[in-house]
């Protein structure tokens, strides 16, 4: 029930929390179809080995056709939220994310995203930070919520390494 979609012998699984004690809460977990009746979970470092690209739809405001945004960023568990800071504090990671400008509309930019790194609420915050808070994401500063409780980011494509045989993957949504 859990299989999203196979490209050739790689499984891509997204259960909830329980469904494989492997794979902690609803982490995106990486299978070779040979290994999913045994669940041996490949040993994929994703924030290094995969290469991610995202949709945000944000408010139109002055935003420059690229950029890249770096922050120290600090995750508090207890409201599910990350802060991004200028400077390096205590208990900070670094994050950096990579933006082109895809599409301007009337009311909204289309912006296209790739993470340099893969930190929590990354491209959530870091936009809201710059006054660019994602349609619908009011958790970081956007004015009004989407009617279904939505936020206006997609995971538009993943590259990926093969596991066995190394030939590069690319699955676009």
């Amino acid at each position: 029930d859990y299989i999203k979609n196979t490209v050739w012998d790689v499984v891509f699984v997204d259960g909830p929390r329980g469904y494989n004690d492997k794979v902690p809460g609803r982490m995106q977990s990486i299978y070779s179809a040979s290994q999913l009746k045994t669940r041996h979970l490949l040993v994929h470092d994703c924030d290094r080995e995969v290469e991610k690209t995202y949709w945000a739809l944000v408010p139109k405001k002055n935003i420059p056709e690229s950029g890249t945004l770096k922050h120290w960023m600090v995750r508090n568990p207890k409201n599910n939220k990350s802060y991004t800071h200028s400077k390096e504090v205590p208990n900070a990671k670094h994050a950096v994310l990579h933006y082109t400008l895809k599409q301007q509309m009337e009311r909204y930019s289309l912006l296209e995203i790739t993470l340099e790194t893969g930190r929590h609420h990354q491209i959530r915050a870091q936009l809201a930070a710059i006054g660019h808070a994602i349609k619908g994401d009011l958790k970081y500063g956007a004015k009004r919520s989407n009617p279904n409780g939505s936020i206006h980011l997609h995971a538009r494509s993943l590259r990926i390494e093969h596991p066995t045989t190394k030939q590069i993957l690319h699955v676009t949504a």
